[in-house]
């Protein structure tokens, strides 16, 4: 369901900055009619980033 790829930043040493893919067709919560238009309109999936924060 969800993907991690590391993304190299030049200049930044380690293993890069992890970015999160959610797969739309395994994960839904709605209405089949909805889903299934979404699902035929061509699109790429959607990309999240983890955040750098301070800690608590």
């Amino acid at each position: 369901m969800i993907r991690r790829e590391r993304c190299k930043i030049e200049g930044m040493q380690g293993r890069g900055v992890a970015v999160y893919f959610i797969n739309p067709h395994v994960a839904w919560n709605g209405w089949l009619d909805i889903r299934k238009a979404q699902a035929a309109a061509p699109r790429p999936p959607m990309q999240l980033e983890l955040l750098q924060g301070e800690a608590s």
